[in-house]
């Protein structure tokens, strides 16, 4: 069995999150922006992080551009790909799953 141990960014380290997030809301992605999620990753890398998971959905939008050698879990891709399965087990007609 695998043991996995969750590692989180440093408090110091929030400020750049709450950054990259506010760049991508405000379509400014740049270098700076892609600075500071490889600061990040780096980071995790050198706690021994072998996967990440891009737990809000606008930092993938951040990551073009952005290499890492760690496995990245994109939640957006997840999600949709969870809803996508749901909806292809359920059995209610397509007219009946339109939001009221």
């Amino acid at each position: 069995m695998k043991v996995i141990k969750v590692l989180q960014l440093k408090d110091s380290e929030q400020k750049y999150v709450r950054d990259v997030i506010e760049d991508v809301k405000q379509n400014r992605v740049n270098r700076k922006t892609h600075e500071k999620l490889r600061t990040m990753i780096c980071n995790l890398e050198n706690q021994g992080a072998d996967t990440i998971i891009l737990g809000c959905t606008e930092l993938p939008m951040a990551m073009a551009g952005v290499s890492t050698d760690c496995a990245i879990v994109d939640s957006m891709a997840v999600l949709a790909q969870s809803v996508v399965r749901q909806a292809k087990a359920s059995t209610m007609p397509t007219e009946d799953r339109r939001p009221t």
